[in-house]
């Protein structure tokens, strides 16, 4: 019986759009994004493609990011990024011209961001979103569904309407961007609570993935354990997600026993005199990266030695080989047991192959080639495999309340850093349903603009990514982007408190209203009503 491998990449990213004339150290995490995992990602399809090597993976594309890969404005400021990187490689030639390791290394990423720009704009005309609907479309890449913003649901369990607000607006989005609509559902953080699978049948998804612990504290407990698919009272299929494949893939890098690996963290642009790298300096005098990295992470964590791209795809090529082999044991060994075909489900941030991990790109590649020549695995979407399946087979169980992140139950979207929020999210939220109840016959123009607007401002509060970085911090400028966040969750319920007064008055500030309706402009078909209780 083969093995069955369904490979998983959740690409999300916070609303981060900046309009202002100046570089912003927010627009990095959305930008190297694009540069390090999205058009790599790209070209490992395609190269894959013309190969004929079988591949097959699901992708979440949350509206949020559809919206921002189809944003004129977005694509210029990335453009002038990269414009600058290229710049920023001819002085880094000039300054290392007899160093020869390091300017080898300078001309290796000006010579990647020169390749890059060119295929942005030539290869995809500046749309990655249409290029990856076409592999889609040609049945290499199957796209998930899931929320309009990247909320913790569990802790709206309370508030129906605003968990139903969450994914009919996606729905919504997802009619507009894609061709059909997802079977799958992706939880945003892996959050599950009792009660969800009502919602998420309702909206016809037919399937999701949520963490080890979910199922296997489950009530009753699997008996298949977790290799296996089961299923909810209300028929929604639940794909667990190999506990021992996201351990494996942190220790390849987390523990940094690995010198070959270029570091993450050691950048020209915090090295270098202010001068040398004024574009990746934004007005408030805060330095961002600039791609530009030499040395490669030592045992303990700091930078030891001269980057060697070379080397550091062979490791990474290396580590691609050994994680195959563990998944076929790891699988045989479940087939043994169970006497079903087994699964794992490798579900991991996009964002970690290729952004974090410069060499993880190789390490996909490697996967799927190896996979490729063995008879014994092979890579399926959740869907394919699914399909040759008996759902009457499925166990019926409910699943635990869970979570991805720090300790599996939330802990990294409330703790004492970030609770203070959650009385002013949930006031708001019920503020919401509120006014749509009210107006749910509708309004004159204006205040219908106002309710689609405040709409808009309480789901972006309601984004975890928020309460995550002000938890945890982000990876470089922990205290700026925790300043931020609070910031932007601030700004947020502010915007939405002053439509709401202002609908109760009936006095509508149509300069403030325009004014959000420019900068905020995701969900362009939004409809409040989405929040009637």
């Amino acid at each position: 019986m083969q093995k069955v491998i369904c490979l998983v990449l959740n690409a999300d990213t916070p609303f981060i759009r900046e309009t202002g004339t100046q570089f912003t150290f927010q627009e990095m995490p959305l930008f190297e994004s694009i540069e390090d995992t999205l058009l790599p990602l790209l070209e490992l399809c395609e190269r894959l493609e013309a190969e004929h090597i079988h591949f097959r993976f699901a992708l979440v594309l949350p509206p949020i990011l559809c919206q921002l890969l189809t944003d004129g404005l977005v694509s210029k400021r990335y453009l002038n990024y990269v414009d600058n990187r290229i710049a920023f490689g001819e002085a880094e030639m000039a300054r290392l011209k007899n160093d020869g390791a390091a300017f080898e290394l300078a001309a290796f990423y000006h010579n990647e961001a020169i390749k890059k720009r060119d295929r942005f704009c030539s290869r995809y005309q500046m749309n990655l979103l249409r290029s990856l609907l076409d592999f889609s479309r040609r049945g290499y890449i199957e796209f998930l569904g899931g929320t309009a913003t990247n909320i913790f649901l569990p802790f709206y369990s309370a508030f129906p309407a605003i968990a139903n607000a969450q994914v009919e607006t996606a729905r919504r989005s997802e009619r507009r961007f894609f061709r059909n609509l997802p079977e799958g559902f992706w939880l945003p953080e892996l959050g599950f609570y009792k009660g969800l699978d009502t919602l998420l049948r309702k909206h016809r998804f037919a399937w999701t993935i949520v963490d080890t612990h979910a199922t296997l504290l489950a009530e009753p407990a699997p008996l298949l354990g977790s290799f296996y698919p089961v299923k909810t009272g209300e028929e929604l299929i639940c794909l667990t997600r190999d506990f021992f494949a996201i351990d494996e893939i942190m220790n390849i890098t987390g523990n940094y026993t690995n010198s070959a690996f270029r570091s993450y963290f050691d950048d020209a642009g915090f090295e270098l005199p202010a001068g040398a790298v004024s574009f990746f300096i934004s007005s408030n005098g805060l330095r961002s990266p600039t791609g530009y990295k030499y040395r490669t992470t030592g045992k303990d964590g700091f930078g030891k030695e001269i980057y060697n791209p070379v080397r550091g795809e062979e490791a990474a090529r290396d580590k691609a080989r050994q994680f195959l082999r563990n998944r076929i044991s790891a699988l045989e060994n479940a087939e043994t047991i169970i006497k079903k075909p087994p699964v794992s489900i490798c579900a991991y941030n996009a964002g970690f192959f290729g952004r974090f991990w410069y060499e993880g790109m190789h390490f996909l590649d490697e996967l799927f080639r190896n996979a490729a020549k063995s008879n014994e695995v092979k890579f399926l979407t959740p869907s394919e495999y699914l399909e040759n399946l008996d759902i009457l087979e499925f166990q019926t169980i409910n699943p635990s309340f869970s979570s991805q992140g720090y300790n599996g139950y939330g802990e990294s979207y409330l703790d004492s850093s970030n609770d203070w929020i959650y009385r002013h999210l949930l006031r708001a939220s019920e503020r919401m349903t509120s006014l749509a109840d009210r107006f749910k016959s509708g309004g004159d123009e204006l205040q219908e603009r106002a309710l689609n607007q405040a709409a808009r401002e309480i789901l972006l509060a309601q984004t975890s990514d928020w309460t995550r970085i002000i938890s945890t911090g982000e990876h470089y400028l922990t205290r700026e982007w925790s300043n931020y966040a609070k910031n932007r969750l601030e700004t947020h319920i502010r915007n939405f408190t002053t439509f709401y007064e202002a609908l109760g008055s009936n006095h509508i500030s149509t300069r403030l209203l325009t004014e959000l309706e420019l900068t905020n402009n995701i969900f362009p078909e939004m409809n409040y009503r989405v929040f009637c209780s």
